[in-house]
């Protein structure tokens, strides 16, 4: 599937409808425009579009499931849908692209949604996996990752006697199956003593580089750990004793407001998104974490409705701002990006990846082993399941076997011995 860079931009008003034309007729888009191609390359007829819903084919004034190619302006998002009024399979189309062939999304296309580019641009461009199904020193139970620019930190386990945190230099593998030479810890005794035996997706903040873990125990409130990134040690963890729940899947460091985010793996009615101030005084001066509960942010989708999300395993900020939220268990496989709009806590979604369907792909299966037994029958998720994200620009950095994106997701296929794992990888 190919895109490249527009070359050159028209300033031009929006266009609230459609027109068709015949090839070479329709030009170039203006910023504020969208242009569909029935031929890759910008080949025969086409049709101009401006912000808005274009429920079926006669509304975007091309032939049903005939589009194969497109040209998006740079200040719009544009997603085609497999079917009529928004339904079936979804892919998202960052703006200031010409997208030249459609790939497995050609001649699939029935109705088609356009809409204001809010936030900046998007690390929506799937690159492709490393390590790819891989047995690594990591990916038994990974659960995320994190980085100051010159580290990893990547987590694993999921019970007290097997969780892991490692430190490991960009210059090394992470596909190696040994960690032989890295320095590494576990959950603090301190934490293990009253009860706490699992760690989810971790961040690094950019300004002091703290190390900040969720720390999840089945029958406590969730702790926020946090650790010096030089030696890995402990320095102490605050309780979320506000949480609704005692959920904390993951945790991201929000840039330039240094606020921490965090939710539980389900949303619901109540139990959004919460963010707290740091106390940055305390824990630089003597490593004391505490945390302020400032207020919940709620996700919404584009047409304001509520986003109760289901099986959230990571999120993490990119520099602009936009908070990247990864799901993925039992068939709700997905990366969704979000702009963030602070006078009405609110998050509204800009991005939505695909299952194995259009540039922001996110490939994931779902399978079950079920066995017989004494009293009846047991099932066991064996399928992919999505875990953290991070943000890190390796352009230049040489890391081992990375593509030169900026968005990672870690993915796992659960197995009943070793897991394997899949790094996806995504650039603007």
């Amino acid at each position: 599937m190919g895109h490249s860079k527009l070359s050159v931009v028209l300033v031009v008003s929006s266009l609230l409808i459609a027109y068709a034309a015949w090839a070479n007729d329709c030009g170039l888009p203006g910023p504020d425009q969208v242009i569909i191609y029935e031929q890759t390359d910008r080949g025969g007829a086409c049709a101009v579009l401006g912000v808005g819903d274009y429920l079926d084919p006669s509304a975007f004034g091309l032939p049903d499931n005939s589009i194969s190619a497109m040209d998006v302006g740079a200040y719009l998002r544009a997603v085609l849908y497999e079917h009529s009024w928004f339904r079936g399979r979804q892919a998202h189309y960052e703006g200031g692209w010409n997208y030249g062939s459609l790939g497995n999304v050609d001649n699939k296309t029935s109705s088609i949604e356009i809409f204001p580019m809010q936030g900046g641009p998007a690390a929506t461009w799937y690159l492709g996996n490393y390590p790819s199904n891989r047995e690594s020193f990591w990916s038994n139970d990974s659960q995320g990752l994190a980085n100051d620019g010159a580290n990893w930190f990547v987590v694993k386990g999921y019970k007290k006697d097997n969780t892991r945190i490692f430190k490991v230099p960009l210059s090394y593998d992470l596909g190696s199956s040994s960690s032989a030479g890295l320095l590494q810890t576990g959950i603090p005794p301190v934490l293990q003593n009253i009860g706490y035996g699992h760690f989810g997706d971790p961040d690094v903040d950019k300004r002091y580089g703290f190390l900040f873990v969720p720390a999840e125990a089945s029958s406590k409130k969730p702790r926020i750990a946090v650790f010096s990134p030089v030696d890995l040690r402990f320095l102490s963890s605050f309780e979320l004793s506000d949480n609704p729940d005692r959920g904390a899947s993951w945790l991201a460091i929000r840039p330039r407001e240094e606020t921490l985010w965090v939710s539980t793996s389900n949303l619901s009615e109540g139990n959004h998104i919460r963010e707290y101030e740091i106390d940055w005084g305390r824990l630089t001066t003597d490593g004391q974490l505490v945390l302020t509960f400032r207020r919940q942010v709620t996700l919404r989708d584009r047409d304001g409705g509520v986003l109760n999300l289901q099986s959230i395993q990571g999120g993490v900020f990119d520099p602009d701002g936009k908070l990247y939220i990864s799901t993925g268990y039992d068939s709700h496989y997905y990366v969704r990006v979000f702009v963030i709009e602070d006078a009405t806590d609110t998050a509204t979604l800009q991005a939505h990846s695909g299952n194995s369907y259009g540039p922001f792909n996110f490939e994931a299966g779902y399978r079950e082993e079920c066995y017989s037994y004494i009293f009846g029958e047991i099932c066991i998720h064996l399928g992919d399941e999505a875990e953290g994200l991070d943000w890190l620009d390796v352009r230049g950095l040489n890391v081992p076997g990375i593509p030169d994106g900026q968005l990672h997701l870690v993915m796992i296929d659960n197995d009943k011995d070793q897991d394997d794992l899949y790094l996806k990888h995504y650039s603007y």
